[in-house]
């Protein structure tokens, strides 16, 4: 019943919605300017799928536009949402007061990056799940002279949160932040 509603109800025809306010109304989605494609749903909605042992396309349609919207290959890191919160009249809360870009308002938040691999291993995307985990490894960011510059912080701990803002683009924030590494040491 809960997953023909969600079918029914939040599959935005791409993707899975982030949600609803109270009244109903859709938060984000393809008709707003902001946040049109939120990493969460498209995660969780593939880890139900191979929870449930049914093949659900529209969670693999979700899981590619994860992929292709927001992986950042070049600054490694995976962003939570796209576009950011700025101007829009939505109200999802404390996020909208981050500056754009910056942690959950369309920055990396972790523990759904972690997820997003998870994501693509329940797919069965070996491949694309362990590319997200290698990018986000702070090793890596610690190992490049470009990456190390930008991240600013130890490149042995887990950031919680990366910023994909351009004048912060790759910046680590929230380091020694437990729940994003437990989470990612269960994915690899």
């Amino acid at each position: 019943m809960l997953l023909h509603a969600a079918k029914q109800n939040a599959f935005d025809g791409k993707w899975y919605l982030r949600g609803f306010y109270d009244d109903g109304t859709v938060l984000g989605g393809h008709e707003r300017e902001e946040c049109k494609i939120d990493m969460i749903p498209q995660a969780f909605a593939m880890l139900a799928a191979r929870e449930l042992s049914i093949g659900d396309e529209h969670a693999k349609m979700g899981m590619k536009a994860v992929y292709d919207i927001f992986f950042d290959r070049q600054h490694a890191l995976v962003r939570l949402l796209y576009p950011p919160f700025h101007q829009d009249e939505q109200s999802p809360g404390y996020i909208k007061g981050y500056v754009p870009g910056i942690r959950e308002n369309g920055g990396q938040y972790t523990h759904a990056a972690v997820w997003a691999a998870l994501g693509f291993f329940a797919a069965e995307e070996n491949d694309m799940g362990a590319e997200l985990l290698f990018a986000i490894n702070p090793a890596l960011h610690g190992s490049h002279p470009v990456l190390s510059d930008a991240y600013k912080i130890e490149p042995y701990v887990l950031a919680g949160d990366v910023y994909a803002n351009p004048d912060h683009m790759g910046r680590g924030g929230w380091s020694w932040y437990t729940g994003s590494a437990s989470w990612y040491r269960k994915a690899a």
